[in-house]
């Protein structure tokens, strides 16, 4: 169950990262996906789905971090995915705000 976890957790955010690497700052994620004549209909389907992965992703990994500093001998496992996520997230943030160095003088 541990390793499941953990695969489960990693797979899920890489695909978190990967999409926001792609999506430029105040875009939706994923809407490289969609046609250039996409409706604005398809456009806020999209906005909407996306709004609710992230929300969940954010939650569950956000618990498991929590839950992992209060009580971190209980369920190691979930510990281990709550350290691992909250890196996660701040490269995933990276990602989206395109953090970049700055050029050489």
């Amino acid at each position: 169950m541990a390793q499941y976890l953990a695969e489960l957790g990693g797979l899920v955010s890489a695909l978190v990262i990967a999409e926001l690497a792609l999506t430029k700052p105040g875009e939706v994620p994923g809407a490289h996906l969609l046609t250039a004549h996409a409706s604005a209909d398809a456009l806020e389907r999209l906005r909407i789905i996306t709004t609710i992965y992230l929300i969940v992703w954010f939650f569950a990994g956000a618990t498991a971090f929590l839950f992992g500093l209060m009580h971190p001998k209980v369920l190691p496992p979930l510990t281990s995915v709550g350290q691992a996520w909250f890196g996660i997230a701040i490269a995933a943030a990276y990602a989206y705000l395109g953090v970049k160095p700055r050029d050489a003088c």
